[in-house]
């Protein structure tokens, strides 16, 4: 603490505030600002006309706890043996056996939370973790202050519904809510004496779909009939229409939560001087077998689960005033692995580059403008089933290049992102020395990082 003081008092600029801001679920085609013309997000949007919104941002993997790993930790969720959402599907009556994994991330990770509180930091986090028991939750993680909410189910006409949370005092709040509530009473009671790092981790827009009372009728009156059928995904369907009222209305009320902090930022005289972070842990869950999933990530193809785009590719959104430029889109290409040095670098901390060793510090594109060039690969590796229809697979993009690599059927796909985003014009056969160039990157990037695989029973 004291040499933070003392820095602080040497530079003169006192160190910013950071604010991060997760969704679950939420699809990178979501947001009014990213193409949505059924949804409905104005606070959002004005958060990306106020800051920096990024195209082409991935999430490390295409479901929760492996995202998640990568952000509290800087490192790719198959170095840290978290692969799977914990506690995992299994590979039961399936054809491979699928590799086990940990389901407590490892108190020997210096995590982001840590990093931040070592540096004078007051840290908090509040809502979803799910990165392991309670014996590795936030507050053994670094975050001095950790508001758990832990979601109920109950049965209402023979449907599953997420209502509420138990809260020591044995009050009910609606979970989003509480969230927002729990974090504005935190950003109220801060100080300009010391900075702080809040994490806040929404639920939403996680199934089961709840309507929103507040927005859901609102879009039930703006539904028009122009649904289009859905598409086959593996042995899975796929929605092909934003046309879900009651998940738009869950959009709005996230949407109308961060609204809500970021304007008690500004009550507080807090805005000027803090980061903002928004982002997805995956893509929108649009492929099932036996239904729907609630959302649709088009143009991009499949959702939660697959490592197609959809499921992968995240909205992602920063504003810092005076520093990030307003109003800019970005089109490098970043992963939630990196948000570990470059808030740290944003905050003129010391990097832990012996901790996140798979990141990289896209701070410079922050404040370029977003035209800093981030030359690297990007590896993705889920060797696990998922309820998506998703069957054991892994993938890395290089360029404009992405390769899939499926298990079961020992496929390899080649997709070409600058001319087909959609991915839906397989070009492996054409492009032979690019697909062996790339297989081989992909394997040796397991081997050197101990990526467990998958295999025949």
């Amino acid at each position: 603490m004291i040499w933070f003081l003392m820095a602080c008092i040497f530079v003169g600029d006192p160190q910013p505030n950071v604010v991060v801001l997760l969704a679950d679920d939420l699809g990178w085609a979501d947001l009014g600002c990213y193409g949505s013309a059924f949804h409905e997000t104005p606070n959002l949007d004005l958060l990306a006309s106020n800051g920096m919104r990024f195209s082409q941002a991935y999430s490390a993997a295409s479901l929760c706890s492996p995202t998640r790993a990568s952000i509290m930790t800087g490192k790719h969720p198959a170095r840290v043996n978290i692969t799977d959402w914990i506690p995992g599907a299994g590979h039961a009556g399936r054809l491979l056996k699928t590799p086990e994994d940990i389901h407590n991330l490892p108190l020997s990770e210096f995590t982001l939370g840590e990093a931040f509180a070592d540096s004078g930091y007051s840290t908090f986090y509040v809502g979803k973790w799910h990165l392991g028991s309670p014996s590795h939750g936030p507050d053994k993680q670094g975050f001095e202050t950790y508001v758990p909410t832990a979601t109920r189910t109950v049965s209402d006409a023979g449907k599953s519904k997420r209502t509420s949370i138990a809260i020591p005092d044995g009050d009910r709040w609606h979970l989003t809510r509480y969230i927002t509530e729990k974090s504005i009473e935190f950003i109220e009671n801060q100080t300009s004496a010391q900075p702080f790092f809040a994490f806040i981790a929404y639920h939403d827009v996680h199934t089961p779909v709840l309507p929103d009372n507040h927005f859901v009728q609102h879009f039930r009156t703006k539904l028009r009939p122009q649904s289009q059928p859905p598409i086959m995904e593996g042995v899975g369907k796929t929605r092909m229409s934003q046309d879900n009222p009651e998940y738009a209305s869950m959009v709005a009320g996230l949407d109308a939560s961060v609204g809500k902090i970021l304007r008690s930022l500004e009550s507080a005289g807090l805005e000027k001087n803090t980061i903002v972070l928004f982002a997805s842990d995956n893509g929108g869950l649009s492929t099932l077998q036996k239904r729907l999933g609630p959302a649709c990530n088009l143009p991009l193809r499949a959702g939660k689960g697959w490592l197609y785009e959809g499921g992968i590719r995240i909205p992602l959104i920063a504003k810092f005033p005076n520093r990030i430029q307003a109003g800019v889109t970005s089109d490098a290409v970043v992963t939630t692995t990196d948000f570990y040095p470059t808030l740290l670098s944003l905050a003129k901390l010391p990097n832990k580059p012996k901790q996140h060793i798979d990141a990289t510090d896209f701070s410079p594109v922050l404040l370029n403008n977003g035209g800093a060039e981030l030359q690297r690969d990007l590896f993705w590796h889920f060797p696990h089933y998922h309820g998506s229809c998703w069957t054991p697979g892994s993938a890395m993009r290089s360029g404009n290049w992405k390769l899939v690599r499926f298990y079961e059927t020992e496929e390899t796909q080649l997709f070409d992102l600058a001319s087909d985003p959609s991915e839906r014009q397989d070009v492996s056969e054409a492009e032979p020395t690019i697909v062996s160039k790339m297989s081989k990157k992909l394997t040796n990037w397991q081997d050197r990082i101990g990526a467990a695989l998958p295999f025949k029973k």
